[in-house]
């Protein structure tokens, strides 16, 4: 049952997607040559958001949503379930979908390379903010990423890519590679923060919802813990589209019905599943924070601008 619920919480981001579709199939890429209808629009998302689903689990989760679009846009349209967000980048470059949806740090490293990629909206998370933190038990002399090497590391299932870069970066940091030799995958974080009390693992990476559900869940064994290391905080993911590829119509369209699904009761419910309090604007300060974030994480090589 764990596994299905977390499942179901990854699929958060398909909102800005599923919204608009009516056919809901996801296919691994949108040919060229399919043509785009006045009242339709061509969707993309990451693979790497469903990174522990099968593809036919993402494609069946995504069938229900044509109802949620068909009543808050009137718009019909194709979902894409691309490689990585470089491959969805360059699809919505080369004119293959009209909207994307990525991860912000994803986005923050893209938008130098593919400088006509807008921001429509974000998508904000139940806990309001995307951090990752490095737990341990409060008796472990853990104290930061080089204590890791030689230990047990728990990484939940369905952990979001954020904190999978914070640990990543974190044992790669000034070009020293920690190594762990064994990283497992509770079914859940609160299945993850258990391991760390009950001594099984040596530390683990949750965000800041899950810690604060099993602090209200199991106060005991939250006193048990401590946290040794926080990311800065994330931008949120976002749904973006190519400079001059929408009218402004289908964008307001757009804007319009994602901003106010949470207020209908089947938007309500989806909302719930997805774990989000809803869409909305983007913030005033966005770009300072995608401008933090590249900082704090410089992108891959592959995904710097071509000079």
């Amino acid at each position: 049952m764990t596994r299905c619920k977390w499942s179901v919480g990854l699929l958060c981001l398909v909102a800005g997607v599923a919204i608009g579709c009516s056919t809901a199939s996801a296919q691994e890429a949108i040919p060229v040559s399919r043509v785009k209808t006045d009242n339709s629009l061509r969707i993309g998302l990451n693979r790497h958001m469903f990174r522990d689903l099968p593809s036919g689990m993402v494609n069946s989760l995504a069938k229900p949503f044509q109802k949620l679009l068909e009543s808050q846009t009137s718009l019909t349209g194709e979902v894409a379930v691309c490689s990585d967000a470089q491959v969805l980048a360059q699809q919505l470059y080369d004119g293959n979908v009209e909207i994307g949806v990525f991860h912000g740090f994803e986005y923050a490293w893209l938008k130098g390379k593919y400088p006509e990629l807008e921001a429509l909206l974000v998508a904000v998370p139940a806990q309001k903010k995307l951090q990752a933190f490095l737990v341990v038990r409060k008796d472990s002399t853990v104290t930061d990423w080089p204590n890791l090497s030689g230990c047990k590391v728990a990484l939940p299932f369905g952990t979001r890519e954020h904190s999978r870069l914070f640990l990543d970066r974190g044992c790669r940091r000034n070009e020293r590679v920690v190594q762990v030799p064994e990283i497992v995958a509770p079914d859940s974080v609160e299945d993850s923060l258990h391991e760390v009390v009950d001594g099984n693992v040596a530390a683990t990476i949750v965000d800041g919802g899950g810690m604060t559900s099993f602090s209200i869940r199991f106060p005991g064994r939250f006193n048990k813990l401590k946290i040794v290391m926080q990311s800065d905080v994330f931008p949120l993911n976002v749904v973006v589209y190519r400079k001059s590829s929408l009218d402004a119509n289908t964008i307001n369209r757009v804007r319009q019905g994602l901003t106010t699904a949470h207020t209908t009761p089947q938007g309500k419910t989806m909302m719930t599943m997805w774990k989000l309090s809803g869409f909305e604007n983007i913030p005033a300060n966005y770009e300072e924070q995608l401008a933090a974030i590249v900082k704090a994480y410089p992108p891959p090589p592959e995904m710097m601008p071509i000079k």
